[in-house]
């Protein structure tokens, strides 16, 4: 007995399984894309401050202690006792072995004014920054007249470099928390949480936020187009 051609073909079709259906969504993508999204927000927040500091009468924080030593330019150098440094209002001395150390110093723009005896007076431009200690180290030079030296510049260039880099990261982090959102491209989402845990310690909690972000996403791979 024969069949006509194609007969088998057609019954084959007709018991073809039908095709599987993709898996149901889950709130997970989404809980993902907020935590991206905020550390990527918070990101620009800072980066922001960061870049506008230079520019403001303040940088971070309320105030800074000040320490470091005080030296001669011989060779090799010798520490400078008795020497005064002074941060407006706010003088201090040094020991026997040229350290000083000035608590309390406003952050922002401040002139450090170094005088010793028989030394050229220096006066010393630089940005205060709030918080931890940061330490000087001054060179005195024979004479009486005043020498300036502006560290301003260098100061600049650091904050516009850390918050310039801080808004190329906290952009790739926005990217990928825009792609979780809408369930494409995981690899896109999945980096842009990696991203965000590099912005630490710039932001509290986001290496937290970001790797909560990437487990989420891990459970939820097969949502994503």
């Amino acid at each position: 007995m024969s069949t006509a051609p194609g007969h088998g073909k057609e019954l084959m079709a007709e018991h073809e399984l039908p095709p599987k259906a993709p898996p149901p969504k889950t709130f997970k993508p989404l809980l993902a894309a907020v935590l991206i999204l905020g550390t990527a927000a918070g990101g620009f927040v800072y980066s922001g401050g960061l870049i506008a500091a230079p520019l403001s009468p303040w940088v971070t924080g309320d105030s800074s202690e000040l320490t470091g030593h005080v030296k001669d330019n011989a060779t090799p150098s010798h520490p400078l006792a008795n020497a005064t440094v002074a941060v407006g209002s706010r003088i201090a001395t040094t020991n026997e072995t040229g350290y000083f150390d000035i608590s309390g110093v406003p952050s922002g723009r401040q002139v450090i004014v170094v005088d010793s005896e028989g030394y050229r007076q220096l006066r010393f431009v630089t940005l205060v920054s709030g918080g931890s200690a940061v330490p000087y180290s001054f060179v005195l030079t024979p004479g009486n007249e005043t020498e300036t030296v502006d560290d301003v510049p260098n100061w600049t260039n650091f904050f516009y470099t850390c918050g310039g880099i801080t808004a190329v990261m906290s952009s790739f982090t926005l990217l990928g928390g825009l792609f979780a959102a809408q369930r494409k491209r995981f690899s896109v989402a999945a980096a842009g949480g990696i991203i965000g845990m590099g912005i630490v310690p710039l932001i509290p909690f986001s290496t937290l936020f970001c790797l909560g972000a990437i487990v989420v996403l891990l459970f939820s791979r097969s949502e994503f187009q």
